[in-house]
């Protein structure tokens, strides 16, 4: 912590309240993250999870990634994991102002994977990337699906 960390009170120097990025692995002041969105009062639920630090690293790293392997067309390309193409996508989502086509990336070693609809990158990412687990999940979606 430094003093920029603390606060002066009635009951002398206190510590602001911190929270805990899990990209760079540090304790920071809320001062430290951004809100989601631009006019959201500064409460611990309307912070972003990383600091800003990282999301400007983050940031970067995307755009480096976007100007080596340009965004495919909307018009002739298909999700390499669900095999959608952006009309069929969107018709059933929701981001209608903006492209289909996320940047599929590995957090680690920053290298460039693919470009993925949405549903698919946000998916694969809330297994870690993990093929076993991702099996696993379709393993018991396959044991458990009703059929109508």
């Amino acid at each position: 912590m430094t003093d920029k960390d603390k606060q002066f009170t009635l009951y002398g120097w206190q510590d602001l309240p911190t929270r805990h990025c899990p990209d760079c692995g540090l304790d920071k002041a809320l001062s430290e993250f951004s809100a989601r969105e631009p006019n959201a009062l500064r409460t611990n639920k309307s912070l972003r999870k990383s600091c800003k630090a990282c999301e400007r690293h983050k940031t970067q790293v995307r755009k480096r990634l976007e100007a080596l392997h340009p965004r495919p067309s909307e018009s002739d390309y298909v999700c390499p994991c669900c095999g959608r193409d952006a009309g069929t996508i969107r018709q059933l989502d929701r981001w209608h102002d903006r492209s289909v086509w996320v940047l599929h990336h590995c957090h680690r070693t920053e290298a460039f994977i693919d470009w993925l609809c949405n549903d698919c990158n946000i998916g694969i990412g809330r297994f870690n990337d993990d093929p076993i687990r991702i099996m696993q999940a379709a393993e018991y979606v396959r044991k458990t699906h009703l059929t109508d």
